[in-house]
């Protein structure tokens, strides 16, 4: 909506937008706490807006040690409001600092008062907070990272009034610090001064080229701003920072005011006089001023208590099943990880170290590991399988050349098409060797957990083909049809069957499959841009090669891992990043399009993800072959969501789907410290985290001895309820987990007398209720009904357990559910086609199941499933189809191979969007 006011301003959906005669002023506002941001532009000669910075790198911040503490960036609390007045708009905000030290906050006032000629800036910081560290300084007006293509020239007065103008390119060659411009605490490189003049206190940038400036200018100098600094630093030679306004603590003043203004890029004179205007209008504003920033309120402003002592372990668990929560803290190198990680009760620090790119000293490092075992908690490491970047740990261009994988035509390919980034092969020794160089570091300076990231190598279809994989690949068509079949190194059915041409020397030179060349293969057939065309007959065994290739690997690395632990007298747990074979505990990562819902960018509750929870859980525990835990967490990189939401709404993600996690017999990496925004400690949500994991410490005995049984089968009363029912023959009790979802925003809609049916007759003795809610337990109660019992639970925010006592009774009551699998949909060659079904209803190897059945056009991909049911009585399948693609789909039920029912499914919306609720249809087969 536009208002009629000078300047003019626009309320948009993030914000508002501040128009004047020569600037722009954009100004974020979209959530209750969010960071101050804001992006300014500059009127050209021509008319043309111009950002003033680049990215969006306009910041407060409050630096101590030299570490910044940022306004924007990680998660920075702010509260706004704005007011409109005859000639200006007033925008007033309160702003909590991300400060490194978790234990201190540090809060400021801005206020930005917008007229037609810029914005006059007022930097206010409560008085009890000044002299606490005397070395500290604020960025009392922002830094900006300009754009130094656009800005060219420069122009400020120093004392007494001399006027200093020049050329950026004239202050001389760029270093790690300088030159500057202005008044610089850090060296007189350029051209300097001790202070600007008090008769024309500013300091311009300017684009001669373009015809347009921006500067900063001091209100009441002297006696405000004589003991700041106010510069330009050509850091190195692609980095320009304007520092406005840079204030050592003990120089802090009350309350300090300036201008943000647009300038002139070539008239001197106009830029005098509009220097002298500006102090002139700033007078009037400041007169008559009144603040309106919105206090900060409620726990943000409160230091974040401690872990409480009771709840911690002594030590770190000796069996990784005995954990009960797992949190994300990437990463700790230093004291202030270790700081974040006292404030929650976790018994395993996941990533607390990752190698990605350069790895660090590891040794120089070791210092944390014991800070964390004190804290009861193992110290996690981790690596990469994956990227391999040119120079990375002073490799030469020749091993990096060698280690990395190639495209169908013999070429580089770009990992994730992003330039200077390779992926390593698999089939060549010296890389699987590089990848356990940095895993043996990390067990020398001592942690108990490796995190391995794909380990697959994360290949697209067009990557693969090195030297090394097509020598492995030989061996396997060797080793299957010679080997396997009786094949001879030179039979005519390499030709029938492959069309393999063993006459083409191109294809293989010593005219057997022993020289066979894969790569010229595909380049004689027409395969190069398209190797996994249908038409391709080699398709199928290149996948069945690569399956079982990335399978050896990994198995060997495991093996040499725990070989390597084991000789330095270490136990050593690992993990990869997504569902794995040989793992102690399985770590998936939540990401769009797996478990991850969104509706209109805010968190989405309205459905249950019970049953997608228990299949990942099933899955892995099958695909490890063995009881381990499975650990969900938010994962970070290119186009992971967690950064996407309000704080606000992690909290209820964590407080519900955590919670839903927890009850299908799981866990949830709590994210305490990532490389990427957000930061717990930063967004605030490190205080439900504390939460969380004081409850499950404190009630671990719930989860780890006791076996969930079913989830969402008991029926309830009210909508948007979920459930999940355990047994624990250790304390002879039933437990029933009841997760709300109802919400109002990012706000939980209280429930009062939540009903719950069991199916059983016989009633507890007694029932109580726990929860992360409250504190204690609450007494529930228990009726019998003409189905079962009837189990009311007094009040549910989040998240509760009830505990149904059955310590009377020589047996718990015998209960049984039908299970619901909801399969991963991979877009793959299922490896398996055969599935046992058990006398409880699971499926075996149900990690191998695929949510996608593959058709006619892509062959290579189908293998379809068969269930091996041995049913005492009558059953049936119900099968939930979600789409199918443009061309339509035929489902075929077959018993023992006959044909007993086809359904025709044909394409209704016209799209191949896999999430479209399409169909959205159950059909059930007897």
């Amino acid at each position: 909506e536009w208002l009629t006011v000078e300047p003019c301003i626009e309320k948009t959906e993030r914000g508002l937008l501040i128009t004047g005669s020569a600037y722009r002023l954009r100004i974020r506002q979209d959530s209750p706490f969010y960071d101050c941001e804001f992006a300014l532009e500059v009127k050209d000669g021509q008319g043309e807006w111009n950002a003033v910075h680049l990215d969006g790198q306009v910041e407060f911040a409050y630096v101590e040690k030299g570490e910044a503490s940022s306004s924007l960036g990680l998660g920075a609390l702010c509260t706004f409001k704005y007011e409109l007045h005859k000639d200006a708009v007033v925008v007033g905000m309160s702003v909590l600092f991300n400060l490194l030290n978790p234990l201190k906050r540090v809060m400021t006032e801005i206020h930005l008062i917008g007229t037609d000629d810029g914005v006059l800036v007022r930097f206010a910081t409560p008085q009890q907070q000044k002299g606490q560290e005397r070395d500290a300084v604020f960025w009392t007006l922002p830094r900006f990272s300009l754009d130094n293509q656009l800005f060219d020239a420069y122009t400020f007065w120093g004392a007494p009034d001399e006027l200093h103008t020049g050329t950026i390119a004239g202050l001389g060659k760029s270093s790690a610090y300088g030159p500057f411009a202005g008044v610089s605490p850090w060296g007189r490189e350029g051209d300097t001064t001790d202070k600007l003049s008090a008769l024309h206190p500013a300091l311009i940038v300017r684009s001669e080229k373009r015809d347009t400036g921006f500067g900063v200018v001091f209100m009441n100098y002297e006696r405000d701003w004589a003991k700041s600094y106010s510069f330009f630093q050509h850091y190195r030679s692609i980095y320009f920072y304007y520092y406005s306004g840079f204030t050592p603590v003990p120089a802090l003043k009350p309350a300090q005011w300036a201008w943000l203004a647009p300038f002139a890029g070539r008239n001197a004179a106009v830029n005098t006089q509009k220097v002298e205007m500006l102090l002139h209008e700033g007078e009037a504003l400041m007169k008559d001023f009144k603040p309106i920033a919105p206090k900060l309120s409620g726990d943000v402003l409160q230091p974040i208590k401690d872990f409480p002592a009771e709840l911690r372990r002594k030590q770190p668990v000796s069996n990784i099943n005995d954990a009960i929560v797992y949190t994300i803290n990437d990463p700790t190198y230093s004291d202030y990880g270790i700081s974040l990680a006292e404030k929650v009760g976790s018994d395993m620090l996941i990533r607390g170290w990752f190698k990605w790119h350069n790895a660090r000293n590891y040794q120089n490092d070791a210092h944390v590991v014991p800070k964390a075992h004190a804290l009861g908690a193992l110290f996690g490491g981790g690596t990469t399988c994956s990227a391999l970047y040119y120079g990375e740990n002073n490799l030469n261009k020749a091993q990096v050349l060698d280690m990395a994988t190639r495209g169908p035509d013999g070429n580089l390919v770009n990992a994730w098409g992003r330039p200077g980034i390779l992926h390593g092969t698999l089939s060549n020794p010296k890389y699987i060797n590089y990848i356990l160089s940095w895993c043996f570091a990390q067990i020398d300076a001592g942690v108990d957990h490796l995190f391995m990231d794909e380990i697959n190598a994360a290949l697209s279809e067009k990557e693969g083909y090195d030297d090394y994989s097509i020598r492995d690949f030989r061996n396997h068509l060797r080793h299957k049809y010679c080997d396997g079949q009786g094949w001879a190194k030179e039979d005519p059915r390499w030709g029938e069957k492959f069309k393999i041409d063993l006459t083409d020397k191109a294809v293989a030179p010593d005219g057997t499959i022993e020289s066979f060349n894969y790569r010229a293969y595909l380049k004689k057939h027409g395969f190069t841009k398209h190797p996994t065309s249908d038409q391709n007959l080699l398709a199928v065994e290149w996948q069945q090669f690569r399956q079982e290739r990335d399978e050896r690997a990994w198995e060997t690395m495991t093996d040499r891992i725990r070989e390597y632990a084991r000789k330095k007298g270490r136990r050593v747990y690992i993990s990869a990043n997504g569902l794995a074979k040989y793992v102690d505990l399985q770590v998936v990562g939540i990401r769009p399009g797996h478990c991850w819902r969104l509706k209109n960018g805010k968190v989405d509750l309205s459905g249950s993800q019970l049953h997608e929870w228990e299949s990942i859980i099933h899955a892995g525990r099958s695909l490890a072959g063995k009881r381990v835990p499975v650990v969900l967490f938010h994962d970070w990189g290119w186009g992971f969501p967690w950064t996407e939401v309000t704080p606000a709404e992690r909290n209820l993600w964590m407080r519900v789907r955590g919670a839903e996690i927890y009850a299908a017999g799981g866990f949830f990496a709590f994210p305490v410290l990532s490389p990427y925004e957000p930061d717990s400690l930063h967004d605030d949500t490190i205080r439900e985290i504390q939460r969380q994991t004081i409850f499950y410490q404190k009630h671990k005995d719930l989860y780890l001895q006791a076996e969930c049984c079913s989830v969402d089968c008991l029926p309830t009363m009210q909508p948007s309820i979920g459930t999940a029912l355990w047994r624990s023959e250790e304390s002879r009790s039933l437990l029933v987990h009841v997760i709300n979802r109802m919400v109002d925003g990012t706000t939980l809609k209280k429930r009062e007398e939540v009903i719950v049916e069991v199916p059983t007759h016989i009633l507890p003795t007694r029932v109580r209720i726990v929860s992360p809610d409250w504190n204690g337990e609450k007494p529930g109660r228990a009726e019998q009904t003409k189905e079962g019992i009837r189990i009311m639970i007094p009040e549910l925010e989040a998240y509760a357990i009830a505990i149904l006592d059955y310590s009377d009774q020589k047996t718990l009551p015998a209960l049984f559910f039908g299970p619901l699998l909801v399969p991963e949909r991979s877009w793959k060659r299922p490896e398996q086609n055969e599935f046992p079904v058990d006398e409880h209803g699971w499926v075996a190897n149900l990690y191998a199941l695929n949510g996608i059945l593959q058709g006619r056009y892509h062959p290579h991909l189908r293998n379809p499933p068969t269930f091996l049911v041995y049913a005492k009585g009558p059953a049936r399948i119900s099968v939930k189809i979600q789409s199918v693609a443009q061309s339509g789909a035929k489902l075929e039920y077959l018993i023992d191979g006959k044909l007993t029912r086809s359904l025709n499914l044909p394409d209704r919306d016209g799209k191949n969007d896999l999430s479209a609720p399409e169909y959205d249809q159950v059909f059930e087969f007897d």
